[in-house]
């Protein structure tokens, strides 16, 4: 029994306030229920076939994504990009030519061609939207050898390269011969979002097969069948249109949605646990499918503390060390920061090394036996390495000089949350001795302080579910690491290792071939660098899945689509 996305109004309340939820009959879907991966958004607004709509990406398996190809797809398991579009891509100074594979085509049968990619391109950059904003810094222009050859000559940016990667891994390629027929004679972005109807019509791995006022309905749709990277996908998805919340939830507790879609900034083991208690109050609700339900995480990002390789007091690498065993031993001290804050968890450090989830935590978890200890006996240790001791009188920490050891640790002033974190992270080093000067900067000035290097601390964040070349850019703010650095290698910082690490990752990226042992190898360089302190994880929910029908590893596969 499936149910009906019956219903008028905004209901936000959630089930189990008085009114009695019962799924009722959706007829007319295709195949059987093992067939269709079923969805819902909490609100039935944030469902759209727009591909210019939800600029920022707010949503999840948006069906505009599966709709039309992007020129890069990132496989996380592989560790490699992989296109449905691209043949091979060629890389020679400042230009990267795009080589189109033949015989493609859009699901109404128009080919695919070099003409579409470049048009749509110039569509993004022309409506002012952020990718194209991107484009315009990374692109100096385009041209078309052929109907399958794209040439894309750089600008002088050192990221033009990182840049251009993370637009062809989010700009949809249109069939421009569609769009340009109905496109305004000035076009911006608020002009592109109001187009009606649209050109609903992709090269994407699904097709639109039907769409009425109770669902949209998208079909399978591949045009490779060699090609394993859609075997494990669903023959059809199913976007339900349910017009109040309660109602898609009480599809999900009856097992007829694989997925409820609604981005929360709450934590979402927290999310899991109210849409539980909620189901409760269900009178068809079995507690025993419980195990079935599991939360969707989000806009992942890693937060933590960079340190300066090249300042004058920590330029050694047994002073970065010192400061990361203290830092590291405060691991239980860390759940106290966190208890006002929603969206943030404090886990062990071996969870919270720089790089994301990009890598497998399994990896990420091996490389934690490099961190330095935080016994008093390791600790010391640094200390009499680097000949600082212990001031009798005040208890700080003190050079070979008898000058106290004072670093600034500068922060961005974010949230009241944030900033209470620092400022506590820097009270609790000075039982261990350290004097820690803690700075709030506006977002303006700690950017400039983190780009120009001029800090001994620093807090350093990870974007939002980030990507490879957002990884590489961001790894590349530590001084030495930037592109056109001389600095060479000594005992206490490897600087020209860790640029070829970041060139390597580059370069095997740019011809298609697996990078996760290179990612290995930069996790490892950071840890062994002691370049970075972690703080935490802040999560936020995208909503609910059920793993009744389709497995949790299909959930995640179509969410990173």
């Amino acid at each position: 029994m499936e149910s009906s996305p019956a219903g008028n109004g905004n209901g936000t309340g959630p089930p189990g306030n008085g009114e009695i939820v019962e799924p009722s009959f959706y007829v007319g879907l295709p195949g059987d229920r093992e067939e269709r991966f079923s969805l819902a958004y909490a609100r039935a607004e944030d469902l759209t076939l727009n591909p210019f709509l939800n600029e920022q990406k707010n949503n999840v398996f948006e069906p505009y994504d599966l709709i039309y190809e992007k020129l890069l797809r990132y496989d996380k398991v592989e560790g490699r990009y992989e296109s449905g579009i691209l043949e091979s891509i060629s890389f020679s100074d400042r230009q990267v030519v795009l080589h189109i594979k033949g015989d493609l085509s859009f699901h109404n049968g128009f080919n695919l061609m070099a003409n579409d990619i470049l048009q749509t391109f110039n569509l993004y950059r022309t409506s002012g939207h952020r990718l194209g904003q991107i484009l315009d810094e990374a692109v100096d222009s385009y041209t078309t050898d052929d109907n399958f050859t794209v040439s894309i000559n750089l600008s002088d940016d050192e990221n033009a390269v990182l840049a251009l990667f993370d637009c062809m891994e989010e700009i949809p390629i249109l069939p421009f011969q569609l769009w340009d027929a109905i496109l305004p004679a000035v076009i911006d972005l608020a002009g592109l979002q109001e187009i009606s109807p649209l050109p609903t019509v992709g090269s994407g791995p699904y097709r639109i097969l039907r769409q009425d006022d109770f669902a949209l309905i998208l079909e399978k749709y591949t045009q490779q069948p060699d090609s394993s990277y859609y075997d494990a996908y669903p023959q059809y998805l199913v976007y339900y249109k349910y017009q109040k919340e309660e109602l898609a939830l009480a599809a999900l507790a009856h097992n007829d949605l694989d997925v409820f879609l609604n981005l929360s900034d709450s934590h979402p083991q927290e999310v899991m646990a109210d849409t539980l208690k909620s189901f409760a109050a269900m009178s068809f609700w079995e507690p025993d499918s419980a195990d079935s339900f599991f939360p969707l995480s989000v806009q992942e990002k890693r937060m933590g503390i960079a340190l300066n390789p090249v300042s004058d007091r920590l330029e050694k690498l047994a002073a970065r060390k010192f400061v990361q065993s203290i830092m590291l031993s405060l691991n239980n001290a860390q759940r106290s920061l966190y208890p006002g804050v929603p969206d943030l968890a404090s886990l062990p450090a071996w969870n919270q090394l720089t790089l994301p989830s990009i890598l497998s935590q399994d990896l990420t978890k091996t490389d934690s036996r490099l961190l330095p200890g935080t016994s008093s006996q390791v600790i010391n240790s640094y200390l009499d390495e680097l000949g600082w001791t212990r001031d009798p009188r005040s208890a700080l920490i003190v050079d070979e000089n008898s000058k106290l050891v004072e670093l600034d640790f500068y922060y961005p002033a974010i949230s009241d949350e944030l900033s209470d974190v620092c400022r506590q992270m820097a009270e609790f080093v000075k039982d261990y001795g350290l004097a820690i000067t803690a700075v709030e900067l506006s977002v303006e000035d700690w950017q400039a302080r983190l780009q120009n290097h001029n800090y001994d601390l620093i807090y350093m964040e990870s974007q939002a579910d980030e990507s490879i070349p957002r990884l590489l850019a961001r790894i590349q703010l530590w001084s030495g690491l930037e592109s056109g650095s001389e600095l060479g290698d000594s005992r206490d910082f490897a600087a020209e290792s860790g640029r070829e690490l970041i060139q390597l990752c580059e370069s095997e990226a740019l011809a298609f071939n697996s990078i996760t042992v290179h990612l290995q190898s930069l996790n490892t360089f950071l840890i062994e660098n002691s370049l970075f302190i972690p703080l935490g994880i802040a999560l936020k929910s995208g909503g609910i899945g059920s793993d009744l029908y389709f497995s949790a590893d299909l959930n995640v596969q179509l969410q990173s689509h």
